[in-house]
Formats: C-alpha cells, sequence, structure tokens
C-alpha cells in the first residue's frame, strides 16, 4: 500500500492535484490569515513534510497517513495565530487544544493529536526534531491515525520564526 501511496506523489497528474488542493486551502483561509503568515514554499514544505511522515510510518510498518483539507486548515489557522498573537502553545489564547479546534470545525474525530513547533528552518530539520521526541514520535506513528493536516507560519519576508503544526485524527 505504501509503494502504491509514493508512487502516486511522483506521478505528475496526483501532484498537480496535491499542489492545487493546498493552494485553494490558502485561498480560502481569510485574507489577514493567508497573506501575513503563510512562508514561501508553504506547498512545498507540506508536501515534504507528509512525505517524510509517511516513509517513517512505512518503515514502521504502518498505512499512510491521507492529507485532509480540513485537517490543514485547522492546522494552518492554529500557526498563524501562534504567529500573529506571538506565543507557542498546544492550546490557543481561547483555552481550545486541538481536540477542540477540531470540533469546532466540523470534523468529527474518535482520535486526534497535535505535534507543534517553532524556530526550525527546513521539514527536514523539523521531523528529525519530532521523531527524536517521544511524545511527537508516537503521534506521527500511531497506527489510530488516518488523517494528517499540516500549517506552516512564517512571514513571507523570511523574517521571524515558523511555527509548524501538523494535526492527526481518526474519523469516528
Amino acid at each position: 500500500m505504501s509503494a502504491r501511496f509514493f508512487s502516486a506523489l511522483r506521478h505528475p497528474p496526483q501532484m498537480a492535484f496535491f499542489r492545487m488542493a493546498l493552494a485553494m486551502l490558502i485561498a480560502l483561509a481569510p485574507p489577514q490569515i493567508a497573506a501575513a503568515c503563510t512562508p514561501e514554499g508553504f506547498g512545498q514544505m507540506a508536501q515534504e513534510l507528509v512525505a517524510r511522515t509517511n516513509m517513517d510510518r512505512a518503515r514502521a510498518g504502518l498505512p499512510p497517513l491521507l492529507l485532509s483539507p480540513e485537517l490543514t486548515s485547522v492546522a494552518h489557522q492554529h500557526a498563524c495565530d501562534m504567529h500573529q498573537q506571538r506565543y507557542f502553545s498546544h492550546t490557543d489564547r481561547r483555552g481550545a487544544g486541538a481536540p477542540q479546534r477540531v470540533h469546532e470545525a466540523g470534523i468529527r474525530s474518535c482520535w486526534t493529536g497535535e505535534n507543534i513547533a517553532m524556530g526550525q528552518s527546513s521539514v527536514a530539520q523539523v521531523h528529525r526534531n519530532w521523531m527524536a521526541s517521544p511524545g511527537h514520535r508516537d503521534n506521527i506513528l500511531r497506527q489510530d491515525y488516518a488523517f494528517i493536516g499540516i500549517g506552516i507560519s512564517g512571514p513571507s519576508n523570511g523574517r521571524g520564526r515558523k511555527r509548524w503544526v501538523t494535526i492527526f485524527a481518526q474519523p469516528c
């Protein structure tokens, strides 16, 4: 199953669809969020983060996670909120954690997890840090999860520190 997933990632029509879906997610975000915090190369970074996550899952004998546009929207909104409000936490300023934010977005999930990071300059670095952290690694390799959403924030001018968010979920 994972071999088909990775061959699909290399297949131009699927790659074009993936890039188009990410572009639509950014376009559908409120303008102030999309313009103010989406780093250049967001689509490519998100694609690479999903691929790295699924490579580690394949090595562990787990199925790949499917990228969810809805979870990506929730993750990106949290990354942007942390960036714009200058904080770093699994809990937003209202006191809502990932399960509540996912629920508020109308997503039914029996299992929800979140990894966050700040300051890493590359996908390779953030993914390596998460895999070296037992709690983050557990989220990446949890067999209950089927879907992933990616959020990355950072100023478009390259100044400041990126916030990285992945949300994992299993529908009920």
